[in-house]
């Protein structure tokens, strides 16, 4: 495992075997812009020399892979720190399955991803994203029980892409 350091005082980690890719480039912590920190990236440019910023953990996956990556294929970080690179950490996945790993934003007052205090019924409401709509899986007394519902139907939706409130139950 090689430790590099980025802009922001920000480290990325990949696996020996990936190491060849960082030299000689300039990589930088990029801000995912979603509220949930940052990934190594850096600017090349393409074929028509135009500036493009490509991501580390696509560069990676597309070694692995042993070919480009689709516009609609994503690398998806399993334990969701974007700048663990190493190979065990990446999986392929659609926007779908991406965005039902992301974790609590650091805007969350609950403590538990998917769910909210409604202040009119004086209850705690879990709720999910599926296939871009949003569903209501019921509301509660405390948060806990909220959690446990959707924890549960992220089970049930998303399989091992599931980000749950509480993984070791």
């Amino acid at each position: 495992m090689k430790v590099i350091e980025l802009t922001k005082g920000q480290v990325t980690v990949v696996d020996d075997e990936d190491f060849d890719l960082i030299d000689g480039q300039s990589y930088f912590a990029h801000s995912a812009g979603d509220g949930y920190g940052f990934y190594a990236a850096r600017n090349r440019y393409d074929e028509k020399g135009v500036q493009r910023t490509s991501k580390l953990h696509r560069e990676i996956m597309e070694r692995v892979l042993g070919r480009n990556l689709t516009s609609d294929e994503e690398v998806d970080h399993e334990d969701l720190d974007k700048l663990n690179n190493r190979r065990r950490n990446l999986r392929l996945a659609d926007r779908f399955k991406n965005n039902q790993n992301k974790g609590i934003r650091s805007s969350n007052t609950s403590g538990y991803v998917g769910v909210w205090w409604n202040k009119r019924d004086k209850r705690w409401y879990a709720q999910i994203l599926s296939n871009g709509e949003r569903k209501h899986i019921g509301c509660f007394k405390n948060p806990d029980d909220a959690a446990r519902a959707y924890d549960t139907k992220a089970k049930e939706l998303n399989g091992e892409f599931a980000y749950l409130n509480f993984p070791n139950e």
